[in-house]
């Protein structure tokens, strides 16, 4: 089968570092990027001009999350924190601790209001922030949790570790519901989709996996990356994928292939896709990267 080339339409020398989180928002108008040299950048897209600049945190910025209504960022960091800007003003509003360890993961309930975070000291913290209270941890995990993704409903939450464990969370009562080993190795991203019945996960192994919900059955593999596969990003039937072979894959799910493929020649820690048709990648050097996405092979478009 053929696999078509990406090939980007917009080039941003965005970073002094690596561009470790990217995130799309209003409808595909504007990103957002996190790096390794502390800051926070957003972008519009349109004509990829940096719109706002975020300095707080003290070390590698390792992910981020916009509000639904998109007027606030989250972000946390190897710093051990979890702030809180307003997109408005680019004003950091909170400034939370809790975590013994660097910060991995963030994921953002639909509410807007609260946020888990997944650390190296093995917890997740489940945050209220507007509410000056200490967070609610979830113990489970026994090493690094290196990923965490919440259902559209925001009742449960998906978290993977360097235990080689992958486990979901009743959010409401702080339970653990299930506990599974998926991969070889390491589960380094998640993408959940449960309109559809079913989430991916991607591993330190190079695979990339299919699991039905609620169940959790096997429902294919994705094989091609080389390497650590960094970051997965779902939207309309596509899923993308970045890895440390400095490759961006685009995968038809439906057909349980790979239609698209950039060749980067750096390492790739970051992507992000959405319904609007906007596919972004962040490099090891701070390069951000725009693809048009390509006709599938059937000639029909992917986005409206």
């Amino acid at each position: 089968m053929n696999v078509a080339r990406l090939k980007p339409d917009l080039i941003l020398r965005a970073h002094r570092d690596a561009v470790t989180a990217l995130r799309i928002f209003r409808q595909g108008q504007y990103a957002v990027s996190a790096s390794a040299d502390k800051r926070i950048k957003v972008w519009a897209l349109d004509d990829g001009l940096e719109r706002l600049t975020l300095n707080g945190h003290q070390n590698r910025v390792t992910d981020v999350a916009v509000s639904p209504d998109a007027a606030r960022l989250y972000s946390c960091g190897e710093d051990k924190t979890l702030r809180c800007w307003n997109l408005g003003s680019g004003q950091e509003e909170a400034v939370l601790r809790g975590h013994d360890n660097r910060l991995l993961a963030l994921a953002l309930l639909p509410d807007g209001r609260r946020a888990v975070t997944a650390g190296r000291d093995g917890l997740l913290k489940l945050w209220e922030i507007q509410r000056d209270e200490p967070p609610r941890t979830l113990e489970g995990h026994k090493g690094w949790v290196t990923c965490a993704a919440i259902t559209p409903d925001g009742r449960q939450l998906f978290s993977a570790a360097r235990d080689l464990r992958f486990k979901v969370w009743d959010l409401d009562r702080g339970a653990e519901l299930a506990s599974r080993t998926l991969h070889r190795d390491t589960i380094e991203a998640l993408a959940i989709d449960p309109a559809q019945g079913f989430f991916v996960t991607a591993s330190a192994d190079g695979a990339i996996k299919r699991w039905g919900l609620p169940g959790y059955e096997p429902q294919g593999e994705l094989l091609g990356h080389r390497h650590w596969v960094t970051a997965l990003a779902l939207a309309s039937g596509l899923l993308a994928s970045a890895s440390l072979d400095g490759t961006l894959r685009l995968w038809s799910l439906a057909e349980t292939r790979e239609v698209a493929r950039f060749e980067a020649g750096s390492p790739l820690l970051s992507c992000a896709l959405d319904a609007s048709g906007q596919l972004l990648a962040g490099d090891r050097d701070g390069v951000i990267y725009r693809f048009p996405i390509p006709p599938m092979p059937d000639g029909d478009a992917v986005f409206d």
